[in-house]
């Protein structure tokens, strides 16, 4: 966010430019008060990179494959734990949609 506000506050000139990742369009869902406006302070210009996010667990969870993983934490809620690089990172939204669209098994 600190960048960003950077980046919305510099002179128009061409010579600043900020890649973001979806932090940039989570943080008005997080922050009731920003330093920008991460729609109307912007302009994009294109993708430079996709990142896939990939789901993986320790050999030693009992499971094989994502149904399982669903089952298992169904089953056992608040046991199994999750980590990210940190809120509002890809990671982060990734694990949350997970979860929502598993049915909330933490």
């Amino acid at each position: 966010m600190i960048a960003s506000e950077i980046a919305a506050k510099a002179p128009a000139d061409g010579y600043t430019f900020i890649i973001v990742t979806v932090g940039h369009a989570v943080n008005p869902s997080l922050h009731s008060k920003m330093p920008y406006d991460p729609v109307n302070d912007f302009a994009p210009v294109g993708l430079v990179a996709m990142a896939p996010n990939v789901l993986v667990v320790h050999p030693s969870v009992p499971v094989k494959n994502v149904k399982d993983l669903v089952a298992l934490a169904k089953s056992k809620p608040g046991i199994l734990k999750y980590g990210t690089g940190g809120v509002a990172t890809t990671a982060h939204v990734a694990a949350a949609m997970f979860s929502s669209m598993a049915g909330r098994f933490r």
